[in-house]
């Protein structure tokens, strides 16, 4: 018997992935798919595509998943971590900027794009979100967490050292930044460069 019902088929799904019966589950649920297209399968549907190596129509059909309902930020997740999981990161990262713009929030999704930046070693983009993650909530631990997390070798120290160098320049009133960029400083072991930023420091106490 075929699982027409929602529950019996969500935990069919559950079942054969967990078996690695992709090729199976497909055939079954691109059925169940033409009798209940909405978002939720058309992810699921790209999913089994993309693993059987349809990449056109898996494509197609995380682009019809979000045209479902573009309005909801639940949909943008379900189907970022769908590709988190196929480790398909730049088109996670993709999705969720696009989730960002059509909902018109430029800090939503910034903790997922954040962890995703590192995973990737993108330390660029990964830089600017963290900067404007950190001037959204003004949490300077996490912030410093986040920025170690990038320094993967020189080049990203250096690119890091520069945008960190330039912020507390342009902003010599702002503390956080100056504490910031005077944390990295001790870090990065340029501890006399770092006490001219703690003398700033105190003078701006």
């Amino acid at each position: 018997a075929e699982p027409n019902n929602k529950n019996f088929f969500d935990a069919y799904v559950v079942i054969m992935k967990r078996q690695n019966k992709f090729s199976q589950l497909e055939v079954i649920a691109e059925n169940y798919y033409n009798k209940n297209k909405n978002a939720e399968t058309a992810n699921l549907m790209a999913e089994l595509y993309w693993r059987s190596g349809k990449l056109d129509k898996a494509n197609d059909l995380w682009d019809e998943s979000i045209n479902y309902d573009k309005s909801s930020k639940d949909l943008y997740t379900l189907i970022s971590n769908t590709q988190i999981d196929l480790r398909l990161f730049d088109k996670a990262i993709s999705t969720l900027l696009l989730g960002r713009e059509n909902l018109d929030d430029s800090f939503i999704f910034s903790d997922q794009l954040i962890k995703l930046y590192i995973s990737t070693n993108n330390y660029k983009s990964g830089f600017k979100e963290i900067l404007n993650s950190l001037n959204n909530n003004m949490d300077l631990a996490t912030a410093q967490g986040r920025i170690y997390a990038l320094m993967s070798n020189q080049e990203s120290i250096d690119f890091l050292n520069n945008g960190l160098k330039d912020l507390a320049n342009q902003n010599k009133q702002a503390l956080a930044y100056q504490e910031l960029y005077a944390w990295f400083l001790r870090t990065t072991e340029r501890l006399d460069e770092a006490l001219d930023i703690y003398v700033r420091l105190d003078e701006l106490k």
